[in-house]
């Protein structure tokens, strides 16, 4: 899996793709929030990680749902063909 990153310099947007060695989204998630807490950024890091295990909860939970309408909205159909399943 990669992670993709903006950083804003000088009006410019610069595209920065990460390939981390991780497999679960808990551990991403562990990642950008150490990274957060080593730049100091001024966030309460114990809300947003409370935070971003809910939504990662839902997502979970609504996986389905929510692969379905990704596919609906690139493909622009409801129903996969049987080489797409």
């Amino acid at each position: 899996m990669c992670l993709v990153g903006y950083l804003k310099r000088n009006k410019n947007v610069t595209l920065i793709i990460l390939q981390l060695p991780f497999s679960h989204p808990l551990t991403y998630v562990e990642h950008l929030i150490q990274r957060l807490a080593e730049l100091q950024i001024n966030i309460d890091l114990d809300s947003l990680y409370s935070v971003s295990i809910k939504v990662l909860d839902v997502a979970y939970i609504r996986h389905h749902e929510i692969y379905l309408k990704l596919f609906h909205m690139i493909t622009g159909r409801w129903e996969r063909t049987p080489r797409e399943r």
